[in-house]
């Protein structure tokens, strides 16, 4: 019997499931094994027809009994294709793992069992998606009760059948992924990248064209939510593979990891359906992590608690210590947690608690208070002692990085925060780059928020830990000098005179911008004592503003920035001091 007889029972079976003013009634051909709605379609109003000539001569039982059959004969054609269905993806997984391993498949075996199966989804997809809603309960009540048999229609709804169409189902997704690249996976290829292997020059250049075409614009059916579900399956797959050559086993974070590494742009996509879930979440909703029930608190706005791109961050109502972190699809928690255990460089990142299972969300170690807001109270430079713990925290990270000659990229103070062990952290990962003593100072100038105390004591962190800093600290020094007492070469030669590498692009850019700032402070400054002591010689005044300014510089030790109140703090300097 053909897959289309079954395609269509099931199909006027999803329509009579859904609600309506009146129960359609269904009736079958005289071999009781094609259903019609009565009175629809040229086969309905023909079979209404026939039967109603029946009735007059035989009663209504045999229009009864024929669709009775045909309910039967509907079930049993499902349950017999979906055990061939089975049967077609079990050799079709055997043929996956053999191809992975590098044994030569023939492409009509592929073929056949992808021409099977894709049939076998057409003809049920809808009908298993109804079987899975809450509204199939009432279908399959209506149904026995038009049959007047309770048992008989059992295993079309009964929990086994369900199971083993989804097992079905979700396999499917790698045939759907090849459909939609018109092209098989490269099983062997990607088998080898999530088991560890090496890849010659060859394999790699194939990967490189493989992540190519997935990029290309000309498939835009391909979202993150079906190849991310595609290569969980196959992952599923390389992970029963068992071979004495393979030492470890296949790992779905090292494949997404090698795809991202090597530009695949499906990551960054968004996930329409997950997005639609994820705006439908409500405070006090009760969520499954996996076996563990975290009710949502409120939403974080900003980025107070440590979430600084496009997830949807929530506080957990039932536990404090934790974040519920959302993301625009279901695949970049994985990736974001395999990024932040093995590429963050010098601070660590958030723990990820758990992930949930289809990756909807991830339960996320929440960070405290952030290192730019911090409360400082000393008021002297002997520290209070909790806040000189914290100060030697800041110290330990500015020594590493000096030491290193290295600094995280792009790194800002907003970032660092506490951890619910008190250490300091990122609130994302952060690769090592060229060292940037402009942002290390900057850094400090931010964490301090203020505090002169601590500013000073984080400051000569950078001023003396190695040789290259204190070039760099002597060389502001000199653009300081050169604005106040300008000589006959410029920031080139100081440049040159401290010997400072073309490759520190921000000490080049920062240079200018302090320099710039000290000539006007100093012109300012001179302009208001002017007024106000017109008396005063032009030349004693400007060299006794010079004089201060440079005082003010090297007792405040703002080495590459200038504060914002420089200019009143020197005013105050020289009013105290009476200088005019």
């Amino acid at each position: 019997m053909s897959l289309d007889y079954l395609e269509n029972n099931l199909r006027i079976l999803y329509t009579v499931g859904h609600p309506q003013e009146k129960m359609p009634e269904l009736i079958s051909n005289w071999k009781g094994s094609y259903l019609y709605i009565r009175g629809k379609g040229f086969g309905g109003r023909f079979w209404s027809l026939i039967y109603s000539l029946v009735y007059l001569f035989a009663g209504p039982n045999v229009q009864q009994n024929k669709f009775l059959c045909a309910l039967r004969h509907t079930r049993q054609l499902f349950i017999d294709f979906q055990k061939k269905a089975s049967a077609d993806q079990a050799d079709y997984i055997a043929a996956l793992k053999e191809k992975s391993l590098g044994v030569e498949v023939s492409r009509k075996r592929f073929h056949v069992l992808r021409g099977n199966l894709t049939k076998w989804q057409s003809a049920t997809k809808q009908w298993l998606r109804f079987l899975k809603s809450k509204q199939s309960h009432s279908t399959v009540e209506k149904l026995n009760e038009l049959c007047s048999d309770k048992t008989s229609l059992k295993p079309m709804f009964s929990p086994e059948v369900i199971r083993g169409s989804e097992t079905l189902r979700r396999f499917y997704k790698i045939i759907a992924l090849e459909g939609l690249l018109k092209q098989p996976l490269p099983a062997c290829l990607l088998f080898k990248i999530a088991s560890s292997q090496k890849l010659n020059q060859t394999e790699k250049a194939k990967f490189k064209k493989f992540i190519q075409r997935l990029n290309k614009k000309t498939y835009p059916k391909i979202g993150i939510e079906v190849f991310g579900k595609a290569i969980r399956r196959l992952i599923e797959v390389f992970q029963t593979i068992n071979s004495v050559l393979i030492e470890h086993q296949a790992n779905l974070t090292k494949l997404f990891m090698a795809f991202v590494l090597e530009g695949c742009e499906l990551f960054l996509q968004e996930d329409e359906r997950h997005l639609n879930w994820r705006k439908s979440l409500k405070p006090n909703q009760a969520l499954d992590c996996n076996g563990r029930i975290l009710i949502l608190g409120e939403l974080i706005k900003g980025k107070e608690l440590g979430e600084l791109d496009r997830n949807l961050v929530y506080t957990v109502a039932n536990d404090e210590s934790v974040v519920i972190s959302i993301a625009p699809n279901r695949e970049l928690h994985t990736l974001k947690k395999e990024v932040n255990e093995q590429f963050s460089w010098a601070l660590e990142t958030p723990n990820y608690v758990d992930i949930e299972k289809n990756g909807r969300f991830a339960v996320v170690e929440r960070l405290t208070q952030g290192i730019a807001k911090y409360p400082w109270r000393s008021n002297c430079s002997k520290l209070l002692p909790e806040e000189q713990l914290t100060v030697n925290g800041i110290k330990k990270f500015l020594e590493w990085c000096i030491e290193q000659e290295k600094s995280p990229t792009a790194f800002c103070t907003d970032e660092i925060m506490f951890g619910q062990s008190g250490y300091l952290k990122f609130s994302k990962a952060h690769f090592e780059g060229v060292i940037e003593y402009n942002a290390l100072i900057k850094f400090v100038e931010e964490c301090a928020n203020g505090n002169k105390w601590i500013y000073n004591a984080l400051i000569k962190t950078v001023q003396a830990h190695t040789k290259e800093a204190r070039i760099t600290c002597s060389f502001y020094k000199a653009v300081v000098r050169h604005g106040l007492w300008p000589v006959n070469y410029d920031l080139a030669g100081i440049r040159a005179i401290h010997r400072i590498h073309p490759h520190y692009t921000d000490i080049f850019d920062q240079d200018h911008k302090l320099l710039e700032n000290v000539i006007q402070i100093k012109k300012s400054i001179i302009g208001q004592l002017t007024k106000l002591y017109p008396k005063t010689k032009g030349k004693d005044l400007e060299e006794n503003v010079s004089k201060t300014i440079f005082n003010c510089y090297e007792k405040g030790n703002y080495i590459a920035f200038l504060p914002d109140n420089f200019e009143q703090e020197v005013i105050a300097t020289m009013s105290s001091s009476k200088i005019q």
